[in-house]
């Protein structure tokens, strides 16, 4: 009959069904679609040390993977030089220290600045002694006892020194002085060649090239100072991906030094090229790290999340079976009979596989020996099928 011509009396499914019989129709299969495979008896399954088990599901994005490498953050990164020339006399601070902002990293001895400041400390007695001498000629005027001439010249020496002191000043910052420093040399009279080298912002020092009784140029690099609370993830993603790529796409960057932690950041840049030699674009993410365990130079894996998200079933990667470019599991029905399951595969992790569509809670899916059960399937290649 019609109906005994559909169904596959030799291994007792129906014939579109039969995985065996009917090889060809699986690289047909859409995600979650199957065929069936049935073994000779209940019994050959175990016998061949076929193993299943339900697989474990989490909660997973699907991502782009990346390579990486840890540097630092260079918005968040200071060279330090002297904006004089001198000889270094004191360096309070060394490699690996949590500074703050303003502390002082290095004392120059600076012929520079000890001219500046007695040159300003001269300008502001000038200045003093000019305001004296025009407040004076302001009472005499109003008097009628001074000329209008001598209350000029008296106003313009005034303002002259005024603006001489001001430009001194302006040179004290120059050279990196403070306001309260400036105040401190006002208050103390202090006219020595000792100039502070200060940190730009809280942070920590990162680089040293300052040595006592060391003389150093104007615009020298002594040290470097970084915030190590935030680092640059460089990103070398295939050119393939580019057109998922996003800026502030989540990343999840895991390094082989680091096995038990796993740094999440965002990408804040993606280059405009690609690399013509590795076919890869660049990008850049920012990640927060407030144990200060990755260090730059750290190379890593990453994952660049492109979507929300999504249930997906851990599988190890021996069972997953490939067939015409497509990938399957094999899920048990029965102790003689199993599906093959079309499935889409998601992020590798060690020995495990995501499988982000195609199965479903509570499915036993062979975990070891799979390949003997894609045996089974292939066997209608190497000798006749039910449909012969």
């Amino acid at each position: 009959s019609e109906t005994a011509a559909l169904f596959c009396n030799e291994h007792q499914v129906p014939e579109a069904e039969c995985a065996i019989c009917q090889p060809d129709l699986a690289a047909a299969l859409e995600p979650g679609g199957s065929m069936k495979v049935r073994f000779p008896s209940n019994q050959a399954a175990d016998k061949a040390g076929i193993r299943t088990e339900e697989p474990k599901f989490t909660e997973r994005a699907p991502g782009i993977k990346a390579y990486c490498e840890v540097q630092f953050n260079r918005n968040q990164m200071a060279k330090v030089v002297p904006l004089t020339s001198g000889i270094i006399h004191e360096v309070p601070q060394d490699v690996g220290n949590d500074i703050l902002r303003g502390e002082v990293l290095a004392v120059l001895h600076s012929a520079k600045a000890a001219s500046a400041k007695s040159d300003y400390l001269a300008a502001l007695v000038n200045k003093d002694i000019a305001h004296q001498t025009f407040e004076r000629e302001q009472r005499l005027k109003e008097q009628r006892i001074s000329s209008e001439r001598e209350f000029l010249d008296a106003e313009g020496d005034y303002r002259r020194a005024r603006l001489a002191a001001s430009s001194l000043r302006h040179g004290l910052v120059n050279l990196g002085l403070s306001s309260e420093e400036i105040a401190r040399i006002e208050e103390e009279q202090d006219a020595s060649a000792d100039l502070a080298i200060r940190a730009p912002f809280a942070g920590t020092l990162v680089e040293r090239n300052a040595v006592v009784g060391e003389a150093v140029e104007e615009g020298h690099a002594l040290f470097t100072v970084a915030d190590l609370s935030t680092h640059w993830l460089s990103l070398s993603v295939p050119a393939h991906h580019l057109n998922q790529l996003r800026k502030d796409q989540t990343v999840e960057a895991s390094f082989e030094e680091l096995p038990s932690s796993t740094y999440t950041g965002r990408v804040v840049w993606i280059d405009s090229s690609i690399d013509p030699r590795t076919r890869m674009v660049r990008a850049r993410a920012l990640i927060a790290d407030t144990t200060r365990n990755i260090k730059p130079g750290l190379f890593g894996d990453a994952r660049i999340l492109v979507g929300d998200n999504r249930p997906a079933a851990v599988v190890p990667q021996e069972s997953v079976q490939r067939y015409e470019g497509a990938a399957f599991v094999f899920v048990r029905k029965a102790a003689d009979l199993f599906s093959l399951r079309r499935v889409v595969l998601g992020d590798t992790e060690g020995d495990n596989i995501h499988v982000v569509a195609g199965l479903a809670a509570g499915e036993s899916i062979v975990v070891e020996n799979s390949f003997i059960v894609m045996s089974e399937f292939l066997k209608s290649r190497l000798g006749a099928g039910c449909v012969d």
